[in-house]
């Protein structure tokens, strides 16, 4: 959380405190990844008079690097059939599921041209099928790729827990881990989102 914090990428909760054991929320979430990878749309977006902290967070975030429940509230055939804003609402102040923040990473990487150029994503599913990781339709991409670009990692036997939530302190490390690969393999930062 140190390096997070002394780069201004997360702030304290309450009282300035930053809480690594906290369970992070989707809004902390997404506060800490729109700022660095979509900045030229965090400026544009001007949320209403009297909207909470988080919306232009999660409105931008939501839009550009929407985490896989989000997709799944806002679509018509399979989904809730919510509107962004709705499903954004629902999420603000939910604990982040490991997955969801694994698939807006992989957004953040380029989607499906993150599973093209991201070496040895198809051994990365392998060791975590092997290691009795289960993915589901929507982490399957997902949570290789992340795992190939080390991204995040599992216990001693790739354990990654994808149905638990964050706490704060590993939500600044996946953080800094994205930073570090976006940084190191000329990932634009602060562009505008699709």
């Amino acid at each position: 959380m140190t390096r997070a914090a002394e780069n201004g990428w997360v702030t304290g909760v309450g009282d300035g405190k930053f809480a690594p054991d906290d369970t992070l929320t989707y809004a902390q979430f997404y506060a800490m990844v729109t700022p660095i990878f979509r900045a030229d749309d965090l400026a544009e977006y001007q949320p209403d008079a009297g909207a909470p902290w988080w919306q232009k967070y999660m409105w931008v975030g939501g839009k550009t690097l929407m985490a896989n429940s989000i997709w799944v509230d806002t679509q018509p055939v399979m989904g809730k059939e919510l509107t962004l804003q709705e499903s954004i609402n629902q999420c603000a102040d939910k604990a982040i599921s490991r997955t969801d923040a694994i698939s807006i990473m992989w957004r953040v990487l380029g989607e499906w041209k993150a599973n093209e150029i991201i070496p040895g994503v198809d051994a990365a599913r392998e060791k975590l099928q092997a290691a009795g990781v289960s993915l589901n339709v929507m982490e399957w991409d997902t949570v290789p790729v992340c795992y190939a670009a080390g991204l995040v990692s599992g216990d001693e036997n790739g354990n990654l827990n994808l149905n638990g939530t964050l706490t704060r302190a590993e939500g600044c490390v996946m953080l800094c881990n994205l930073v570090d690969y976006a940084s190191s393999h000329g990932i634009s930062m602060g562009r505008k989102g699709a």
